[in-house]
């Protein structure tokens, strides 16, 4: 049988059951409650590696400023070690001069490191001093401490 190109009918297009087409409200709804709960969880994870961070610099500005303190104390004369005992110091920044960390409140010099030399051992006109170093300040997240000690020995 043949065919005449004007007769030739292209298949309808498929279309879905019931006339229905695209998402329906609910749908659209619960992606977006999805996707608002997704970008929160994101967010706060986020927040909250920033604090982390921050401590972790506040942390590493508090060890470098023991460790130089102490490096500090080798070269003090024996005799002046005790003298030294109580003595607060500031704890500064990257940039080597602005303080970055806070002392806490109520600390009597404003200071948030401190040091503490106390005799250890003394024996034959020989001391050993014990050297401790303290950095207490309040942070990104509460009260932190950080403590680094040392034993230096002596005729004085």
């Amino acid at each position: 049988m043949p065919t005449d190109a004007a007769t030739v009918v292209a298949p309808a297009a498929a279309s879905p059951p019931g006339g229905e087409a695209g998402f329906t409200l609910v749908e659209l709804l619960m992606g977006t409650v999805l996707m608002v709960v997704g970008l929160v969880g994101v967010m706060s994870s986020t927040i909250r590696l920033h604090g982390l961070q921050r401590l972790d610099t506040e942390i590493d500005q508090a060890f470098q400023a023991c460790r130089t303190n102490l490096e500090e104390l080798r070269a003090v004369p024996i005799t002046a070690l005790p003298g030294y005992d109580g003595r607060g110091f500031a704890v500064p920044g990257p940039d080597g001069v602005t303080p970055i960390l806070r002392a806490v409140p109520g600390d009597a010099d404003g200071l948030p490191g401190e040091i503490h030399v106390t005799v250890d051992q003394s024996a034959a006109g020989y001391v050993l001093y014990k050297i401790r170093v303290v950095v207490t300040w309040r942070g990104a997240s509460d009260r932190h401490t950080v403590e680094l000690s040392t034993l230096r020995e002596g005729n004085p």
